[in-house]
């Protein structure tokens, strides 16, 4: 029997009526329920909780929606009058998956069974109930599904942060605290992904770019920080205008791609092999990352030069640790390359210094209008840079000590000459795009 004491519903002791109320307050559900069972049979899975009346009868206490739309399919008179003719119908049609008996677990009283119906029904309680699935985990789940990656909108936000923890443009934390329905109101605007670089559309799980990786690193990394943002415009409240100035302003600060190719490529979202062991292995640490070179192997930007291509190549190849020096005189080289085709993009001609410390200044005060434009890691950069602009000696990669490296009057420290390319890293990746 259904339960009368059924807490979707007022108290009522009339079967008839409780299938009537039970349809009314789940506003059709058992109804589309009904059909669903009657099409797919019932899940299997899912057991029906009964304790024992007084009067010796069989009360269902977890499973009536189900037990009322397998009673009007076996009995379409029971339903509603304004439904009868399409039950009878898909009992009809349906005969062979319509159940006449069910799988049950019988409990001993009410007090029992309400102990299990407390964590079936009020929520996560801390792991204890049942939790269900966020939107990223119904976004991962229709991804697997065949039809899944053209029908949802979280699949390209969910690609591109799985991207973005893979290749450290933002930490497994900060990814916790985004939310993907912001992002995908964000990158289910056309114009805001044509101003990115992306080709593919928001319901797509697979990401096909039209700009170069390393353009499209910085400009996702630069939309995720805004994102993590307090008093960010990237919100769930945002709607399409505001998107659109968004994608505009991100453009005018220089943070979007510059230039577009005719063909479209694949971005690679999936994990590597190596990825994947790592995992295994409660994820990749820090150190093996970092690797071996003063330059990670990761970073990517393009230099627009011949010479500092080659000069970056080696400062990704060659061991810091065993060849500090080498590491640190060709960090000078490349960091003045950048330096120099920064000023000059911004003055329009090539900048004149005695020093490399007015040189540094130079950059600095070149940069610190634009500081509000930065995203969070870059002005953590930018900051790092400029005490370098404020140091004589005590930093490897500060000018007066690069300058006493190169005439072998100072040794640098491998993991220190790291530790401050990390510290710069943002900006100098800012300079590059910017130059």
């Amino acid at each position: 029997f259904l339960d009368s004491k059924n807490p979707r519903h007022k108290v009522i002791q009339d079967e008839d009526e409780i299938i009537k109320e039970l349809i009314k307050v789940t506003k059709g559900g058992v109804l589309r329920m009904a059909e669903d069972i009657a099409e797919n049979g019932l899940n299997q899975s899912e057991l029906f909780w009964l304790i024992e009346g007084e009067n010796g009868e069989l009360i269902v206490t977890e499973g009536n929606r189900r037990l009322c739309a397998v009673k009007i399919l076996n009995d379409p008179d029971r339903c509603p009058s304004d439904h009868r003719d399409k039950i009878k119908k898909l009992a009809e049609k349906n005969a062979e998956n319509i159940p006449d008996e069910v799988a049950c677990s019988i409990f001993k009283n009410r007090d029992q069974v309400d102990f299990w119906l407390d964590r079936k029904h009020n929520g996560a309680q801390d792991g204890r109930g049942f939790v269900p699935w966020d939107a990223e985990a119904k976004t991962r789940f229709a991804n697997r599904k065949e039809e899944g990656p053209s029908k949802s909108r979280n699949s390209l936000p969910l690609s591109l942060l799985d991207y973005a923890v893979r290749r450290n443009l933002i930490s497994k934390e900060e990814r916790e605290s985004l939310k993907i329905t912001t992002l995908a109101r964000f990158l289910g605007n056309s114009f805001l992904r044509e101003m990115m670089g992306i080709t593919s559309p928001s319901t797509s799980a697979q990401v096909e770019i039209n700009v170069s990786d390393a353009e499209f690193e910085a400009c996702l990394k630069y939309f995720l920080e805004d994102a993590l943002r307090e008093d960010t415009p990237v919100n769930s409240r945002a709607k399409a205008p505001e998107v659109v100035k968004y994608a505009k302003e991100m453009s005018q600060k220089g943070h979007t791609p510059k230039s577009h190719d005719d063909e479209p490529h694949t971005l690679s979202v999936s994990k590597s092999d190596d990825d994947s062991k790592d995992d295994a292995d409660n994820s990749r640490s820090k150190e093996k990352y970092r690797g071996i070179t003063l330059v990670p192997k990761q970073f990517k930007a393009s230099t627009g030069s011949k010479t500092q291509d080659r000069i970056l190549k080696e400062l990704k190849s060659l061991n810091c640790n065993t060849f500090p020096a080498a590491s640190a005189v060709l960090c000078r080289a490349f960091l003045e390359d950048t330096y120099i085709s920064f000023l000059e993009k911004k003055d329009g001609k090539k900048p004149q210094f005695s020093k490399s410390s007015d040189l540094l200044n130079k950059v600095v005060k070149a940069i610190q209008p634009e500081k509000s434009n930065l995203g969070r890691n870059q002005d953590k950069a930018f900051q790092a840079l400029r005490r370098l602009s404020m140091q004589n000696s005590g930093s490897f990669l500060a000018p007066a000590s690069l300058g006493a490296l190169a005439h072998g009057t100072y040794y640098p420290d491998g993991k220190a000459l790291q530790t401050e390319w990390d510290n710069i890293e943002e900006i100098v990746r800012y300079m590059l795009i910017n130059s």
